[in-house]
């Protein structure tokens, strides 16, 4: 009896646990699995629609998990569902969220248009502990590519702060501070050119403008002219911001209006909201004008862009700028008789700027019209105005060049690079002249150089293949 008493606690304790393994009595627990199984097909093949309806539907079976609203709200910004991305990640607290999770929560914020909200959630990520150089460094480049100029400011303060012994961020706080602190613009940007070779020229040219910035004491004007600063040494970015800052103060200043628009364009930004204002508030302006009609050539509209150029032209007909535009118009159109009379009449209403000489020469040397002529004499010309400038003296020796001319060419190069020893350009051309010359010593040193100073991918992905092609095979 005392051992059938135990065998029938035996079987009270294991059949369950057989019937468990043999008889499915919690049908949910099969469907769960089978939903596991989908999400991690679904994860290997990036099908986020599916995840996101399997997720969705385990968690209507099961408690809710913090890793399991993670997951759904990364799919739901994989698709651009923005708002499901918001609401899912708002059931988290922020302890729950990593850095990519603040980011995506950040995008998705942006995309709705509650930027105020977006520039909360960068704040977070920028206050999180431990943050690194490189944590800093895309967050600021976020932050400016989402327009949150001073947001991205206040960040290279607290990267200056968190990092001080790292010189990486002061070019960027130097241009920063012309905007929003022009007193101390100079000291980063001396501790930039200890170490920005590429950069050593324009922070040349920013130095120069700072006393002005300095002693203007009207907020708006100080703030065009380091627009003006920045636009003139390609830095877009920055003055755009410098820009955004004026027409969120005077709103109705139509000019600002448009300058902001030709920034955003040149960061490959939509500027047309920014254009279509500027004209709301003053169409007839010079300015509004003019970027309408560069608007009208990058839209490829060269008729409506060269009716811009033509009035303003008789508008001001002692003005070559106007001309100027009108040639490169014309040229885009393929219009290329034109294009010169235009170029020639530019260089030709002011014969002491040698601007306008040197792209007059730049016009016969890209599209070969002209170039041992009219483009030789323009380049001469353009020289005799400004015999050190390091454009004029890269340009004459390049127009050699064309013209097989090595020896004249590495004359005239070697000047500019004299004048200009940090220009990526003028190492190209210097070591394409090597080439041709087979100094491949001479030719290897300057392509590198080249490489090393280049800002653009365009002239160090060139300066790579002439490597590649010519010195390492």
């Amino acid at each position: 009896m005392k051992w059938n008493s135990r065998f029938v606690l035996f079987l009270l304790i294991l059949l369950p646990i057989l019937f468990g393994l043999f008889f499915n009595l919690n049908p949910q627990s099969r469907l769960v699995q089978d939903l596991w199984k989908k999400v991690e097909t679904s994860k290997n093949k990036q099908d986020y629609s599916s995840i996101l309806s399997a997720y969705k539907t385990i968690n209507q079976l099961m408690p809710w998990r913090t890793s399991d609203a993670i997951v759904i709200a990364d799919a739901s910004f994989q698709l651009g569902d923005w708002q499901e991305t918001v609401e899912t990640y708002e059931l988290l607290e922020d302890s729950d969220l990593s850095r990519s999770d603040l980011y995506q929560l950040a995008e998705a914020y942006w995309q709705l248009n509650e930027l105020e909200t977006a520039r909360l959630v960068w704040q977070k990520i920028r206050d999180l502990p431990d943050n690194t150089v490189e944590d800093f460094e895309q967050l600021v480049q976020v932050q400016q590519q989402h327009q949150d100029w001073f947001g991205a400011y206040e960040t290279l303060l607290i990267w200056q702060r968190e990092h001080p012994q790292d010189n990486s961020f002061y070019y960027a706080l130097g241009l920063s501070q012309i905007i929003y602190d022009p007193e101390s613009a100079h000291t980063s940007l001396t501790r930039a050119q200890e170490r920005q070779n590429q950069q050593v020229d324009k922070i040349k040219q920013f130095m120069t403008a700072l006393p002005d910035l300095v002693e203007e004491k009207n907020s708006v004007r100080r703030l065009m002219i380091a627009g003006a600063v920045l636009s003139q040494q390609n830095e877009w970015a920055y003055a755009a911001a410098a820009y955004a800052l004026v027409v969120r103060t005077v709103p109705d200043y139509a000019e600002a209006w448009a300058l902001y628009s030709n920034a955003l364009y040149y960061l490959g930004q939509d500027g047309l909201k920014a254009l279509q204002t500027a004209q709301s508030l003053d169409a007839n302006a010079t300015l509004v004008r003019a970027i309408s009609g560069y608007y009208l050539r990058r839209e490829s509209l060269y008729t409506d862009s060269l009716k811009v150029w033509e009035e303003l032209s008789d508008e001001e007909p002692d003005t070559p700028l106007w001309l100027f535009e009108s040639g490169m118009t014309y040229a885009l159109a393929g219009n290329f008789e034109d294009a010169l009379t235009a170029y020639q009449k530019a260089a030709e209403i002011n014969e002491t700027d040698p601007y306008y000489w040197r792209e007059l020469a730049r016009f016969c040397l890209d599209y070969s019209i002209g170039l041992d002529s009219i483009g030789l004499t323009a380049a001469r010309k353009a020289l005799s105005l400004d015999p050190n400038n390091s454009d004029s003296n890269d340009l004459m020796g390049w127009i050699f060049y064309h013209l097989n001319d090595f020896v004249s060419a590495e004359r005239f190069v070697l000047k500019a690079k004299n004048l200009a020893p940090n220009s990526a350009l003028i190492h190209l051309h210097l070591g394409q002249i090597y080439i041709q010359q087979n100094k491949l010593e001479a030719a290897e040193e300057n392509l590198e150089k080249s490489i090393r100073f280049a800002q653009n991918d365009l002239i160090k992905e060139q300066a790579e293949r002439l490597l590649s092609d010519f010195i390492k095979n």
